[in-house]
């Protein structure tokens, strides 16, 4: 059995009188689901569910005892898909991430499944006996305040780690230095205070790649070197070709100008379609179900 969602949007698109009405009154294979009278610019939205295993199901839109006739501005249909795969492991505390920082991503459903929708910033490892795992986060310049969220140290298999370019405050917490395989860790361009944890300095020295500039209030006890300026030669050479495209341009202008005497104009016009009103008796929405 596949269960479908169904998803109808009305809105009056003609302004009456108070004394003028134009009453829809839906129905699926002839029972009634909806009776409502639309709004003026405003939107009134129908759902209904149903299970189906095979067959044909037909929707009706119909306006009864009146001469007005029936509208539809659109509708979606939506079908329940089953996924033969395990759920991701440690998948709460993602959650939890989420529900804390408020982060407004593309993050509904499972972060690692299906592969073609991860959520926005995750990584995922799979392997063919287990659950997926998170092995990378990157919520830098995501807008983030407030301390180092707890429910991170619940992510143990994470192996990079971006929290860079937010306002995340107050001290690192202690449960970083204890994630087995982060090898990636990047906390720059925060409001973090008060000193390394001694745990990071010795991960950072077996092979942590760890990343604590732009924190004026964090001690200095782990070297900050300034990266080096990538985008000195880019900008040069954009210069350079703006003004080759100049000359260019100047160039073909002198000489449409020396032949023609005066330069053509030119206008776009753009045409717009006019579309006649279609009045129509009825609506009558048919889905085949497999």
């Amino acid at each position: 059995m596949v269960s479908y969602y169904i998803y109808m949007h009305f809105a009056e698109v003609e302004e009456y009188s108070a004394s003028w009405s134009r009453e829809l009154t839906i129905t699926m294979n002839g029972k009634l689901i909806s009776t409502f009278d639309p709004h003026y610019l405003r939107t009134t939205t129908t759902n209904t569910t149903f299970t189906a295993e095979g067959g044909k199901y037909y929707f009706s839109i119909s306006t009864p005892g009146t001469t007005y006739q029936p509208i539809l501005n659109a509708f979606e249909i939506y079908m329940a898909k089953e996924f033969l795969v395990s759920e991701t492991n440690q998948q709460d505390a993602i959650t939890n991430l989420k529900s804390t920082y408020k982060i407004i991503k593309n993050w509904q459903g499972d972060p690692c499944n299906p592969q073609v929708y991860l959520w926005e910033g995750v990584k995922c490892s799979y392997s063919d006996n287990d659950s997926a795992r998170i092995i990378s986060l990157d919520l830098s310049q995501s807008g983030l305040t407030g301390e180092i969220a707890a429910s991170i140290a619940n992510l143990t298999m994470i192996q990079t780690l971006d929290l860079s370019n937010n306002n995340l405050s107050r001290q690192i917490p202690e449960y970083l230095s204890q994630l087995p395989k982060l090898n990636v860790l990047n906390l720059e361009n925060n409001e973090l205070t008060g000193s390394v944890l001694a745990g990071l300095i010795a991960k950072g020295k077996d092979g942590l790649s760890l990343s604590l500039c732009g924190n004026p209030s964090l001690s200095k006890q782990v070297p900050c070197e300034k990266k080096k300026n990538k985008f000195s030669v880019p900008v040069v050479v954009s210069i350079i070709v703006m003004l080759l495209v100049s000359s260019i341009a100047a160039a073909i202008l002198w000489k449409l100008k020396k032949g023609h005497g005066k330069l053509q104009k030119f206008m776009l016009v753009t045409k717009i379609a006019r579309f006649t009103d279609v009045r129509l008796l009825g609506y009558t929405l048919y889905i085949l179900t497999m």
